[in-house]
This record gives C-alpha cells, structure tokens and sequence, in this order.
C-alpha cells in the first residue's frame, strides 16, 4: 500500500491487493471516514501500486504495467483517466513520483532501475534511466527541492539523487 495527500487534505491509498484506491476523509476527532474512489483504470488487469497528485490537483495513479492520470472534475471528485504510457516486456511498475515540471519518475521491480518519464511536446513521452544498479526498487519520493530518493530494498538502503543543475 502506498498513499498521498490530495490538495483537499484526504489521504488516497492504493490498495493493490483489492485493485482499488480508497479515500481517507478527516473526520475530526473521530479519525477518518473511508470510502472507495469510484475510477475505473484504463487497463486490465488494473493493479494500483502507487498514488501521486501534482500541484495542478492531478491524480497519477502507477500500475504494475502502466501510468495513468485523472484530472480534477471539479466535484471533488475525478473524471475519466488518460493512460500516459505502458511499461515494457519484464518492467514492474512499482514506486512514482511526480515533480514540479510534470515530469514522472517511476521504481522499476522488473528491470532493477528507475526511470524518469517526461513530456516530449508533441504528446508523447520520453523515458530515460536514472539509475540501473538496484535491488528491489520499491519506492521513489521528491523533496522540495528536487533531491529524488529511492527505496532499494535488495540492498537494505535508501539512495539519493541530487537533481541540483540537472536539466528538466
């Protein structure tokens, strides 16, 4: 299970082993009202392993084999996803990051390595390896200033990425 805040404060989890996201409300003092997040994802069999908001309020949603993004409906809720690509032959999905620019970073189980996935302004995409090297990559997170930070659970370690005069 992996979550994160939404820019209304609820906490969205992606619950891999049910094949569903689920919506974390604050309920004061009496902790959290749970719901289900009524998205169907674009591909069967549809796994979420990660869950990501940019600063726009869209929700990209990381599964085993592809990433797909939701885009507010204004409602508080999201409207139709957009696949924005699919992994290839042996690739995992696992871990997901987005940063500031748009550009999406990805934890690969399958190939060992993360990947850093970016707009090619002609709505494509380009993929680029950060790193090869890893065991296990579970996870990937931003700081505030753009220092990526993976989970390499193979190696019992967490690696950082300095992304300072790296160009985007």
């Amino acid at each position: 299970v992996n979550a994160a805040y939404a820019p209304t404060g609820h906490l969205i989890l992606s619950d891999s082993v049910n094949h569903r996201l689920l919506n974390l409300a604050p309920h004061g003092a009496q902790g959290f009202d749970r719901t289900v997040i009524p998205i169907k994802l674009g591909l069967t069999p549809s796994t979420p392993t990660d869950v990501e908001f940019d600063s726009a309020g869209n929700m990209y949603v990381g599964a085993v084999n592809f990433v797909e993004k939701f885009a507010p409906d204004g409602s508080g809720g999201y409207g139709a996803g957009q696949i924005l690509f699919q992994a290839g032959n042996g690739s995992f999905y696992d871990g997901l990051a987005v940063d500031a620019n748009g550009n999406i970073f990805l934890t690969d189980l399958g190939q060992y390595k993360l990947l850093e996935v970016s707009p090619d302004g002609s709505g494509g995409w380009n993929q680029t390896v950060i790193a090869g090297g890893l065991n296990y990559p579970r996870d990937v997170d931003i700081d505030s200033v753009g220092d990526l930070f993976v989970a390499d659970q193979g190696n019992n370690r967490v690696v950082e990425y300095k992304q300072i005069g790296r160009a985007h």
